[in-house]
């Protein structure tokens, strides 16, 4: 595995996690100084402290006492180098992979379940301009944030009358919270919500292991008589978005927030199944931010671009409290659609 992203330049996490490779490193050793500060088997406690964590046990090497052996210091420091995560990138990249087996690229995966298809039959057509379906959930968004939409909600409320298309999109829902559940348990039972958003932020910053199946997928599916030129186009579109995760469209994050949005106005849930929806709406609304801080591909708040490093923590913070408080959740996504939808100014007028 390549240690960067050639498309990207970014630097690619995935070999060390802190559940399958540190934590039986920390369990290993007694080190009462580390664990009457913090409790050393939590994930989140040691991310916090992730740089300390490097300095003595890595730099140091004076904790535990006596040091850790050489391969031992370095899977620490190479954890902590990829932002020290919770698990290995390719557990992240499951999910990924799997909801675009469902979605963007099920024409190269024959998924045996899919719903899209079924939703575009009902969306397509009956928009303007040709929209397909994911567009009616982003324009959903906008319909609901800008006074000036009124006209195009009346529409999409038409669309959500019909029995057919409210089916459709609960379908597409039954299949996410079937996903994000399967992929991200908790312990208990229900969503690890946590590690769906540490997933979810990776997947932001581009820094998933590469996904060499789906670039072979999509590369045989190159047409035999193909010209040289067209052959070379589409192995690099088969590079450059088939083999690593990222996404081709910047509104898809307030895509995939809308169609929670609506599967919450369409169906009222039990609370587990609620929380997955806002947690779906949540991770999207600061996944948007990470992505757009971080890669350039959108604007958001000015506030957010000063410090990185501070945004990725607020960011977290941010998602843990607005999945427990939809009308905020819902008012920071409409907020940041219009930010994202406000026109760039031109540094030459």
């Amino acid at each position: 595995m390549p240690e960067y992203c050639p498309i990207t330049g970014t630097h690619i996490t995935g070999r060390v996690g802190f559940t399958e490779d540190i934590l039986p490193i920390f369990r290993s050793f007694d080190c009462p100084v580390m664990r009457n500060i913090f409790d050393v088997t939590d994930w989140e406690s040691c991310r916090q402290r992730a740089s300390q964590i490097k300095q003595r046990v890595v730099d140091r090497g004076d904790m535990p006492p006596g040091g850790l052996p050489q391969q031992q210091r370095a899977l620490v420091a190479e954890w902590v180098k990829d932002g020290a995560p919770k698990y290995r990138g390719n557990k992240y990249s499951a999910y990924f992979l799997e909801v675009d087996s469902y979605t963007e690229y099920f024409s190269y995966y024959n998924a045996p379940e899919n719903y899209m298809p079924t939703v575009l039959e009902y969306f397509d057509n009956k928009m303007e301009d040709g929209a397909k379906t994911i567009n009616a959930w982003w324009r959903w968004v906008l319909s609901k944030g800008l006074p000036e939409e009124t006209q195009e909600r009346a529409v999409l409320d038409g669309f959500l009358a019909n029995q057919q298309v409210r089916d459709a999109i609960l379908r597409v829902q039954s299949l996410m919270q079937r996903l994000i559940v399967g992929h991200f348990p908790g312990p208990a039972g229900g969503l690890d919500f946590v590690a769906f958003y540490d997933a979810t932020e990776c997947f932001a910053r581009d820094i998933l292991p590469p996904d060499e199946d789906r670039r072979s997928r999509v590369r045989n599916s190159i047409p035999a008589g193909a010209s040289a030129e067209q052959r070379q186009e589409l192995e690099t579109y088969a590079d450059c978005y088939a083999r690593y995760h990222r996404m081709d469209s910047e509104p898809m994050w307030f895509n995939w927030a809308a169609h929670a949005d609506l599967a919450l106005m369409l169906e009222t849930d039990a609370d587990d199944a609620n929380r997955t929806k806002q947690a779906q709406m949540a991770v999207a609304v600061c996944g948007s931010v990470v992505d757009f801080v971080f890669r350039q591909r959108g604007r958001t708040r000015d506030a957010y671009t000063v410090n990185p490093g501070r945004t990725l923590l607020s960011m977290r913070s941010a998602a843990k409290r607005h999945r427990d408080n939809l009308p905020a959740l819902r008012q920071e996504l409409y907020e940041l659609v219009q930010l994202y939808r406000t026109p760039q100014p031109n540094p030459i007028a």
